[in-house]
């Protein structure tokens, strides 16, 4: 059996330059030419090096390892789709390809509508960062979760003390007899 992939000269041969030339791809590294080299990766593994792994393990009689990474790049997409936003920013700690799939515009555009409903996410328009939108909708979400699960405690003013302390405002003082007799 034969794998082959086919690569288009003209559009990777700047690229392969630009990383050759690790200083000029340090001074140009637009994330247009991040996009090309990971194209070209991308290429090389889903069309090259997955094929030729599994022959191995065929050949060899071996099992293909169970590995997320070794599925092709579009389902890896999909599977990051399908999770809550803060799992993709969990997933984006795995390695370098998940990092760059899970940096995808698209992808937090569709989890803010997705998961920002209330949210007037239609008045963004033009060029916007959906995965800083995401993570500042995320930040406030939590927030405001937790102020309402702890209200802030009332403080009282030295000048005009608190006549009815709340229970929250008693922290653990505790009484020399209890209702129950003293306490040892």
């Amino acid at each position: 059996r034969v794998h082959m992939t086919s690569l288009d000269k003209s559009r990777f041969l700047p690229v392969i330059d630009l990383v050759v030339d690790t200083l000029k791809f340090e001074k140009q590294g637009s994330s247009s030419y991040y996009r090309e080299v990971f194209m070209l990766w991308r290429m090389v593994k889903d069309e090259l090096v997955i094929p030729l792994l599994i022959g191995l393990c065929d050949k060899t009689v071996l099992e293909s390892p169970p590995c997320l990474m070794l599925l092709p790049t579009e389902l890896k997409l999909k599977i990051l789709e399908l999770l809550p936003g803060v799992s993709i920013g969990y997933m984006a700690c795995v390695c370098t390809e998940m990092r760059y799939l899970a940096s995808d515009n698209d992808l937090w555009e569709h989890k803010c509508l997705e998961e920002g409903k209330g949210c007037l996410w239609k008045l963004y328009t033009g060029d916007v960062d959906w995965k800083r939108k995401f993570a500042s909708f995320w930040r406030r979400k939590r927030l405001d979760l937790l102020a309402r699960r702890n209200p802030p405690i009332k403080k009282s003013n030295p000048r005009f003390p608190t006549l009815f302390p709340d229970r929250r405002d008693r922290r653990d003082r505790r009484e020399p007899f209890d209702r129950f007799g003293p306490s040892d």
